[in-house]
Order: C-alpha cells, then structure tokens, then sequence
C-alpha cells in the first residue's frame, strides 16, 4: 500500500500559493516543479494533480498538453467518475516507471492522505497500453487518471 501525504510536502505547498496570480498558460514552471516522487526500489511514482490551480503554474506547452490530455479523455473520466457515483472527481495523473527488470506494481493500493483524511481512487483511467500488465521492465512507464472524491487539498498545509 502506498499513501501519499499531500500536506507533508512543503515545496508544494508554497509553489501552489501563488496560483491566484497567473492566468491559465502562463506559468513558468516545470512539469518537475510540480510532480511529487517516491520510490518503493523496484518502482517509481510520479503524482501530479490535475488541478487547474497546479497545472496552470506550468510552462503554456506543458498547461496545454495536460489540459488537451483531460479534454481527450473527458468520456472515460465521466464513465469513471459515475461509477465512482461522484460527478467533480479530483484527476490525478500517476506513473509508474520500472527501476529494475520485472518491477511489479499494483494500481489499487495507492491512496491520498489530505487534511488528515484517506482518499481512496473511485476510478481509473489507463493512458499506457503496459498498464494493465502490473509489471513493468527498466525504465518502462505506465500511466494513468486517477480519479478521487472532491475534498484533496492541493494548497493547504
């Protein structure tokens, strides 16, 4: 099981408090400016919220490319989102990249921890064709939407 804390990552925060000040596809930031790692040694996780207040922090390219993938996606996203029985689920997009051969993952058990409450994934949108192997080799990637209950703060502390 992997828990992510959002409000343990103070980088973020501070990054994420000037968000009333830039418009949409003018931020300057990078796309690792704002993504949060961790490493299990056979796998690492890369987080990003999806959340308009972090992703227009970002470079107009990399605000466009993100906000393209969403509006892409939108019909698997609202199918999720409806089984998940919520209709304004939290996106968060998550990689999984293979350190060592054969690195094994498991999509399900990773969760938010965000002002002291556990969030669950109610849906999941695969965005690699390698996803749904739960194994991934050196340095291969899988990717996803991952779709939460409202209420992940991505700016408080």
């Amino acid at each position: 099981m992997i828990v992510i804390l959002l409000s343990n990552i103070p980088t973020f925060q501070h990054t994420v408090a000037a968000q009333d000040t830039i418009p949409p596809g003018y931020g300057t930031l990078r796309r690792d400016d704002v993504v949060m790692r961790f490493s299990t040694g056979t796998v690492e996780i890369q987080v990003l919220p999806l959340d308009e207040q972090v992703i227009r922090l970002l470079a107009p390219d990399t605000y466009r490319s993100l906000s393209r993938l969403v509006q892409s996606r939108t019909d698997d996203i609202a199918d999720a989102a409806g089984r998940g029985a919520t209709q304004n689920p939290t996106l968060v997009m998550v990689t999984f990249l293979g350190v060592v051969p054969q690195a094994r993952f498991n999509p399900e058990e990773l969760f938010i921890t965000s002002r002291g409450r556990l969030f669950r994934p109610i849906g999941i949108v695969p965005l690699s064709p390698t996803w749904s192997s739960f194994q991934l080799d050196a340095r291969q990637q899988a990717a996803a939407i991952y779709l939460f209950e409202p209420g992940i703060s991505v700016a408080s502390s």
